[in-house]
């Protein structure tokens, strides 16, 4: 963040294609969050080295991999893509709210709600740091 900062309004990346500039930048933030998640320097350096394959498989990779990469998965993560890339952003579905569209948020909001209720408890995450 510092290092883009010095570059001002000029970034080092401007001359990439809009898609690459996101794909750049969740790289260098799946890095620096290695940082913020490990215990010291020497368990983030073996954690990226794993990230990068750097290291011996683990036994249970294949089973890993087997659980992973089923259609139903992939299936959500296409979706999502398509869902985050192509649908409009919140602020601006909402900004013209009509009845109908104040209904669908009412009844989204709800179901998140029982969403939530159902699961088991989960502690905000900033609670382990």
């Amino acid at each position: 963040l510092a290092f883009e900062r010095a570059q001002g309004k000029r970034a080092f990346y401007r001359w990439l294609p809009g898609p690459l500039k996101v794909l750049l930048t969740f790289f260098i933030v799946s890095i620096a969050w290695v940082f913020f998640r490990t215990d010291n320097l020497a368990h983030a350096w073996r954690y990226l080295g794993d990230m990068f394959g750097a290291s011996t498989v683990q036994d249970g990779a294949g089973l890993l991999h087997g659980i992973l990469y089923q259609p139903y998965y992939l299936g959500s993560f296409l979706l999502a893509g398509v869902v985050v890339w192509t649908m409009p952003q919140t602020w601006d579905w909402t900004r013209r709210l009509t009845p109908a569209r104040a209904v669908i948020a009412i009844a989204l909001f709800l179901l998140s709600i029982l969403i939530l209720e159902t699961q088991s408890y989960n502690p905000f995450i900033y609670f382990i740091f």
